[in-house]
């Protein structure tokens, strides 16, 4: 597999690299960067940066966690039974779309952001010539929609002048849920974040103590019988005290769970300068957050594995 990829041009902001699209328009062969059994794959990448301005540069990727696997496996899964419940089979799901492909973040789902990488052709077809660069026309790369029954709030049904029947949504891997505009009640989404939806699937509710359930002092018998001791009452205290303590995680649906992950910086100067880095990203999505336009720099991306991303934690 031909594993070298070469973007001209960091724009200031935000720029949104797809490795496992321009490895399928390079080598010609279909890449899929969730497996047929839902598992999240990921690939090791030795990147480097040649710029000739001053910027800072942040590598940020999704964070290769329990819950962003499980979530993407999850909607997986889900989304099987979407299509098996509509009729549809898995031979009329089309050759290259049977698994998902996700955007990063719900705060970007155009497929137009991810940059293109680039290739050398002659001048005039005559390799003395000058060569010039040219992106990879590529084929098509679909993002993942899903479809399901909106939902409405507690108005009557009657106090709705339009229920749609279904309602289509793209996804993200980070991110939080956006909803459309809300039509007398009617939810609906723009696009979701798997990490965030499956956080409010888990409806998860740490700890799982509360001070009326978690031992109470010393009316508790059999804790104080197994220290035997005069300090049993105190060791009573502090098990309460540790039952009734919060996870050391933050357990909001929409919370740390579901952000990007700031991986490394790259500072570059006014001088020619190389920087080096190796970065593994899941899902084959990144994004590099610049404080400057660099217009002549270039990052080149060799992709030397792919791996599970839960083989990688």
């Amino acid at each position: 597999m031909e594993g070298n990829l070469l973007y001209l041009g960091i724009t200031q902001n935000w720029n949104y690299y797809n490795i496992g699209r321009d490895l399928a328009a390079i080598n010609g062969k279909n890449e899929e960067v969730i497996d047929r059994d839902g598992h999240v794959a990921g690939y090791i990448c030795n990147i480097r940066v040649a710029a000739d301005g001053a910027s800072r540069l942040s590598f940020i990727t999704a964070p290769n966690t329990w819950k962003m696997r499980n979530a993407v496996r999850k909607a997986h899964f889900l989304r099987q039974d979407m299509f098996r419940d509509a009729g549809i089979t898995e031979s009329e799901q089309g050759k290259y779309g049977r698994t998902i492909r996700p955007h990063l973040t719900t705060a970007q789902v155009s497929d137009n952001v991810y940059e293109n990488p680039v290739f050398l052709t002659p001048a005039n077809d005559n390799p003395s010539n000058t060569g010039t660069a040219a992106a990879y026309a590529r084929g098509e790369w679909t993002y993942t929609t899903l479809a399901s029954s909106p939902s409405w709030d507690n108005t009557p049904l009657e106090d709705h002048d339009i229920l749609p029947l279904a309602d289509t949504y793209t996804v993200a891997i980070c991110g939080p849920n956006r909803e459309q505009d809300d039509e007398g009640g009617i939810k609906s989404w723009s696009t979701i974040g798997l990490i965030n939806s499956y956080n409010l699937d888990r409806m998860e509710q740490i700890p799982d103590a509360t001070a009326d359930s978690a031992i109470s002092g010393t009316n508790n018998p059999f804790a104080m019988l197994q220290s035997q001791s005069v300090v049993s009452g105190e060791v009573a205290e502090i098990a309460e005290d540790q039952q009734l303590e919060a996870p050391p995680y933050d357990i909001d649906d929409d919370g740390d769970s579901c952000e990007l992950l700031y991986n490394t910086m790259v500072i570059t100067n006014n001088t020619e300068s190389v920087r080096t880095l190796q970065l593994f990203v899941p899902a084959g999505i990144f994004a590099v957050l610049a404080t400057s336009a660099l217009t002549t720099g270039t990052l080149t991306v060799d992709v030397v594995g792919k791996v599970l991303c839960k083989d990688m934690a």
